[in-house]
């Protein structure tokens, strides 16, 4: 699937990176759910606590982020068989599709259509719910579009950049916004946030572009080395500047929802995924040939499927 589990790979070089950190964010998001589902409240306390909290809050950012690296890669490869219809673009197409079908699988009220009609109202809003994966596959659908557009491509990761960009600024707004009641209940789910939709459109999508835009800058660097460092340290500085700073950016809308909404708690967490694009890249010879990288190469390979089996594992721990 290339959205998600695309081989990195150049003409001289395989990179395996990407997949290795997309194999660390599906797996840190089991950890995520099943410590949030599992932990007893006495325990969710505490610098610790607080500290894995945090970092929980990185992690389908992370999803994201790299998903973006994949749409990228492919389309690098494949932009020319794209425009011209051929048989990679429904292919690709078709990928979309059944990623789309499962992620509202995830969603289904009942193991049978029969309940459909019956369904309140509650329960059209849970089944029609934006996740990672609706954001992933709406989110390429929309990238494809300018791909198919845009011809230059060197132009167009700019453009994906801003993107990203207008999707951080413009998402308070939206987030202030009740669209459920004015627009038809997918419509809705689709830009509504918590607890309508967990993952929507804005500010999440704004991750998958920011993802493009990293990843065209860096793989089309003659000095990968040189940039990765950048990408390192300025990553690690505006993570730092903007977490011990963050009172003062309560001049921008939505800074009451800081933590979930605010642009510049989404810069704070592009930065910590860009910091790790960077330090994975350089550390890349030193961890590939391992058991750890072995491990979390698979893991980023088979990334949809082991995003299922944690969902599902996700709601038989609540049931519990």
């Amino acid at each position: 699937m290339e959205t998600i589990n695309t081989p990195i790979t150049t003409k001289k070089h395989r990179y395996i990176f990407i997949d290795v950190l997309r194999g660390l964010a599906v797996l840190w998001m089991i950890e995520t759910h099943v410590v949030d589902a599992t932990l007893y409240n006495s325990f969710k306390q505490g610098l610790i606590y607080y500290l894995l909290d945090l970092s929980n809050g990185f992690v389908a950012v992370s999803f994201l982020f790299f998903a973006g690296s994949g749409f990228w890669i492919a389309a690098t490869r494949k932009a020319e068989s794209y425009r011209k219809f051929e048989t990679p673009l429904w292919q690709y197409l078709k990928r979309l599709v059944l990623i789309l079908l499962l992620a509202y699988w995830l969603h289904m009220p009942a193991m049978s259509f029969r309940v459909f009609p019956n369904l309140n109202m509650q329960s059209w809003l849970k089944f029609f719910e934006c996740d990672v994966l609706q954001t992933i596959v709406y989110s390429s659908l929309i990238a494809l579009i300018f791909l198919l557009l845009i011809k230059n491509l060197k132009l167009l990761k700019y453009f994906y950049g801003l993107i990203a960009l207008a999707i951080f600024l413009i998402a308070p707004f939206v987030w202030d916004t009740e669209l459920i009641k004015y627009l038809p209940i997918f419509f809705a789910t689709l830009f509504s946030k918590y607890p309508i939709s967990k993952f929507p459109l804005f500010p999440w999508s704004g991750y998958f572009f920011a993802g493009i835009f990293i990843s065209g800058l860096f793989f089309e660097s003659k000095n990968k080395e040189r940039l990765a460092r950048v990408f390192t340290i300025a990553g690690i500085l505006s993570l730092i500047i903007l977490y011990y700073t963050w009172q003062s950016t309560q001049f921008y809308p939505g800074y009451q929802d800081w933590w979930h909404i605010s642009p510049f708690h989404s810069f704070f967490r592009t930065s910590f995924v860009v910091a790790l694009f960077g330090l994975f890249f350089l550390l890349e010879e030193k961890y590939k040939e391992t058991l750890f990288g072995k491990a979390l190469t698979l893991a980023g390979q088979e990334s949809l499927f082991i995003y299922i089996f944690q969902t599902d594992l996700k709601n038989i721990c609540k049931r519990k």
